[in-house]
């Protein structure tokens, strides 16, 4: 049975600040990055077959509408026998290895077809280009699907078709200017040496996005006294650390990740400051724009997060370290002047139940 979504009681992103998270999160997920960069890398070349191929097929080939169509039909009879095979290829080959047969594989079918003049043998380069499209562009958008979690997935896979589109549309003029002033076949045997280039990107690894885990890792809303508005901030939120002096430097490293991490999920500023008279003491800081942007970091986290938190605990010489939740000072009394006052009937715990007044009317 398929599980039910949980329904959140937190108020709707508005529309620019749901585009700036993406747009952080892009910035901070290095699984998304390595996807958006290996897929860039792969449209940059690709798209001299796409901006000469009519030209080709008529001046090259001597072909009219009907054998280019061919041509592209070639192409979708390639694409259709290669999305039949490509579950038996995942079972022996990565995803990494998959992207780097499909772009040789591109590459021999562009070179191939800035020599030859038959049509029997352009379909056959077609038919070769269409399973390697279909193989690279389907590893492709499976590595870009799950590398990010639910909460962000659109907006992210609209980062990524941004990449193919843009680069696809901006690609193809350029190798539409160099064929219009040099030559078909030099505009061909430089798309192809453009994928062959991207090799270089072999570094950003599909296989890091096949190793997050992004199953959602819900934590408890934090409880303050004071009365709160979800559009109240900044917010700053302090974790103090206390540890062994000799694993400084191992602790440090370690806090690079929850550096990214607080960063991608909603933070706009964090720190890592050490006391000068107390060496062992670190605090760690981070700012969100709002209170409500720091109870979403709360909602945000996923499975791989845990396990760099929890190193980044295992630091700590004792129970779990405090934290220590400040809001802005100014931006709680222009919403709610009373949350200074320490009496009983305005001094109360924020909850679920405040942030559902504002949803609902």
């Amino acid at each position: 049975m398929a599980a039910t979504p949980a329904t959140g009681v937190l108020p709707a992103e508005r529309v620019l600040g749901a585009i700036r998270a993406g747009i952080r999160y892009v910035r901070y997920a290095p699984a998304l990055r390595a996807v958006l960069v290996r897929t860039i890398a792969f449209v940059i070349g690709a798209s001299a077959m796409w901006a000469v191929l009519p030209l080709i097929a008529r001046w090259q080939l001597g072909l009219g509408a009907a054998g280019f169509g061919l041509l592209l039909a070639w192409f979708g009879i390639g694409a259709v026998i290669g999305g039949a095979l490509l579950n038996r290829l995942q079972q022996f080959a990565s995803h990494d290895n998959i992207v780097h047969g499909a772009s040789i594989l591109f590459i021999a079918m562009t070179v191939g077809l800035a020599f030859t003049h038959q049509p029997i043998i352009a379909h056959l380069l077609m038919a070769i280009g269409g399973a390697a499209w279909v193989w690279a562009f389907s590893v492709l958008n499976i590595a870009a699907q799950l590398s990010v979690p639910r909460w962000v997935q659109g907006r992210a896979l609209a980062v990524y078709q941004i990449a193919v589109q843009g680069g696809l549309a901006a690609a193809s003029a350029l190798w539409g200017w160099v064929g219009a002033e040099y030559s078909l076949q030099i505009a061909l045997w430089c798309g192809a040496a453009a994928m062959l280039a991207g090799f270089v990107t072999y570094r950003w690894r599909l296989a890091i996005a096949d190793e997050v885990k992004t199953d959602p890792v819900t934590r408890p809303h934090p409880n303050v006294v004071m009365r709160i508005d979800p559009d109240a901030g900044p917010a700053l939120i302090s974790v103090e650390y206390r540890i062994n002096l000799e694993k400084t430097g191992e602790f440090v490293g370690a806090m690079t990740q929850m550096r990214r991490i607080r960063l991608r999920d909603g933070a706009v500023f964090w720190g890592l400051f050490v006391d000068a008279n107390r060496p062992e003491r670190f605090i760690e800081h981070f700012v969100t724009e709002s209170w409500v942007e720091h109870l979403r970091q709360h909602e945000r986290m996923i499975a791989s997060d845990v396990v760099y938190e929890s190193r980044a605990k295992s630091f700590h010489l004792g129970d779990d370290p405090p934290v220590t939740h400040l809001i802005s000072a100014n931006s709680v009394v222009q919403h709610h002047p009373g949350s200074f006052t320490r009496d009983g009937a305005t001094t109360q715990t924020i909850d679920t139940e405040l942030v559902l007044k504002r949803v609902l009317p």
